[in-house]
This record gives C-alpha cells, structure tokens and sequence, in this order.
C-alpha cells in the first residue's frame, strides 16, 4: 500500500550553488534515507503477520453440544461450532460425524483428535 518509490534532489558538493541545494541531500543523507525506509518498510511486513495470526480468535471449532458417554457415535446433533478456534476446526464437521468416543465428554467442551477411536 502506498508508494515505494522516493523521489530526492541530490547534491555532490553542499558548496555548489544551484537552485535546489537547499532541499538536496548528499552522499551520506541518502544513504541514511536508503537504511531507514529500508527499516521501515519491514517494519510494515512484521506488523502484517502478526495481524494474520490475530485472526484466529474470530475462527470457530467443533465443540460437543451435550455431555456424551464413552462409546458414543458421533452425529450431527452432537456437535456445533462455536468461537474461539481451540481444537478441530469447524470446516471438519462432516469428518468428526460417525467417529466413537474413547471416552465420556462434557457439553460446551471443545473437540480434539483424541476424543475419537
């Protein structure tokens, strides 16, 4: 987003009188320009990835919607998806469906890969 281009008057010599000395920048100016918009840019992609995995608070999973026993084939009625994202993904619904119980399970628990046989 935004420019990535700089556009900057440049002078060999600050001595040397032209119309645009007074806003040109030497040798080590540009240089110290070049380094810091190197690190701020970078700086932008950093901030881009932790925005990315700040979103996973918003995703849902699975979590069982009623305590359960041991044994128990899984349904549809058994599950639901709920926020936050802890556990089995919500877009594995239908692969949770028909799996058994290794153990009993309480309702509003988030479901794990372990829960099954």
């Amino acid at each position: 987003m935004g420019a990535k281009v700089i556009e900057k008057h440049f002078i060999i010599n600050k001595k040397i009188k032209t119309q645009d000395n007074l806003f040109s920048i030497n040798t080590n100016q540009l240089r110290k320009l070049k380094n810091l918009s190197k690190i701020f840019y970078l700086s932008t992609l950093s901030s881009k990835i932790k925005k990315n995995t700040d979103n996973s608070f918003f995703k849902r999973s699975l979590y069982f919607s009623s305590d359960l026993k041991k044994n128990t084939v899984i349904k549809k009625k058994h599950i639901k998806s709920l926020r936050p994202n802890v556990g089995i993904c919500a877009s594995k619904f239908y692969d949770v469906v028909g799996k058994k119980l290794n153990k009993s399970v309480k309702k509003n628990t988030p479901i794990f890969r372990n829960n099954f046989k």
